[in-house]
């Protein structure tokens, strides 16, 4: 193999997202991956035990919700199907 060719490796997990923003604004909202389930690997800042707090809370009462939801892992980076 080349070094120009780079071989993709990808993976189909389960995340837990937090998606903050405004809906009526849909394209303002942010979304992080938090912490990968299927590796059981932190991913943002954090921990398990907080994230699962998150999950069992859902929506903060603001403009945040948190779900779990698929997603592909491809080298390293995070693509969500929402």
């Amino acid at each position: 193999m080349s070094e120009e060719t780079k071989e993709l490796i990808a993976q189909e997990v389960e995340v837990a997202v937090q998606i903050s923003g405004d809906y009526c604004a849909f394209h303002e909202a942010s979304i992080s991956v938090l912490y990968d389930y299927t590796n059981d690997k932190q991913v943002g800042y954090e921990t398990k035990e907080e994230v699962g707090e998150l999950l069992e809370e859902g929506h903060d009462g603001d403009y945040s919700d948190t779900q779990m939801f698929g997603a592909v892992l491809v080298n390293g980076e995070y693509y969500v199907s929402l």
